[in-house]
């Protein structure tokens, strides 16, 4: 996964450097994308993303009676929480299995609300 980066060349994202800016222009008018996270299953590779899952009090984030679990760090096999950032394995997840991709900058002020103790990370990616 690389966050979206036209290109016309026949390439895939893993064949090729993604760090430079790429141009899209459409209508006359030009968008430049920068890379912010890349994931690469078979490989195991995790750049500037986090995986999370709604298994709050499972090894990260918390369980409140009123609110149900919150995100927290999801484990290599997507099946449950973890007490630190993993790379999801290169692993089929069933339909009722979530997961929030997001980046790896954690929430500051702009993030707006966010409960004490529950894994907090600001955008998607």
């Amino acid at each position: 996964m690389v966050a979206a980066t036209p290109s016309s060349e026949n390439t895939t994202s893993t064949d090729r450097a993604c760090d430079a800016p790429s141009s899209s222009s459409r209508n006359g008018t030009t968008t430049t994308f920068v890379r912010t996270g890349y994931y690469n299953a078979e490989k195991r590779i995790r750049e500037g993303l986090m995986f999370l899952g709604n298994y709050g009090g499972q090894g990260s984030g918390i369980l409140r009676k009123h609110f149900g679990p919150s995100l927290a760090f999801l484990n290599s096999n997507g099946t449950g929480g973890a007490s630190e950032p993993t790379t999801l394995a290169d692993t089929l997840l069933l339909s009722s299995q979530e997961v929030t991709i997001v980046t790896d900058q954690s929430c500051d002020n702009s993030c707006g609300y966010t409960q004490n103790g529950t894994i907090a990370y600001s955008k998607y990616p």
